[in-house]
């Protein structure tokens, strides 16, 4: 018998903030940081960021953001 798991997945896609305009790069990465430790929180198994150097995607360094999740988490697995 299989286990099924659940993950999710982002290159930190730059959102837009309530008045429409779009969040920083910053405002993203601490979004991102959040979902992660939220994930864990909830039992996702999986978290994983991708790297990207567009103005549309705010993660350029997953290893970073990865760092600040697994500093706040204890279950999840981490990875790009």
């Amino acid at each position: 018998m299989s286990t099924l798991e659940l993950g999710l997945d982002t290159f930190g896609d730059v959102t837009h903030g309530p008045a429409g305009q779009p969040l920083s790069h910053a405002q993203v990465i601490r979004d991102v940081i959040a979902e992660g430790i939220l994930a864990d929180q909830v039992g996702i198994d999986f978290f994983g960021v991708g790297e990207h150097h567009r103005e549309d995607f705010a993660i350029s360094s997953p290893e970073t953001v990865l760092a600040a999740i697994a500093g706040q988490t204890s279950c999840i697995r981490l990875g790009y």
